[in-house]
């Protein structure tokens, strides 16, 4: 189980270079047409629809129809760690980019 992270000073980025590239080779290999989760997670990030719903459509003003666009999966992403780095706790895979 991935311990509650609460400070970006606690990062390893292990692959590419950055936390959130990491985050996507885990979840989906870049896979912009990934679908996991028994069909609940999709594009490269593997958002639930009502996580994506819960942070980028209503905190952050991104689009519903947008939902399984890689570019804005990214950008809401990083906008939900930078707002609260324990966000980082919705991506069960974030423990193998973080040391």
């Amino acid at each position: 189980m991935l311990a509650s992270i609460n400070s970006a000073q606690t990062i390893t980025p292990v692959v590419y270079g950055d936390l959130l590239s990491c985050i996507e080779k885990y979840e989906s290999s870049g896979n912009p047409n990934a679908v996991g989760d028994n069909g609940k997670a999709n594009s490269v990030l593997q958002f639930w629809f009502s996580t994506y719903k819960m942070y980028c459509v209503d905190k952050f003003g991104f689009l519903e129809e947008d939902y399984k666009n890689p570019d804005v999966q990214r950008q809401c992403a990083s906008e939900m760690l930078n707002t609260n780095f324990s966000n980082i706790n919705n991506w069960t895979t974030a423990d193998k980019c973080l040391r």
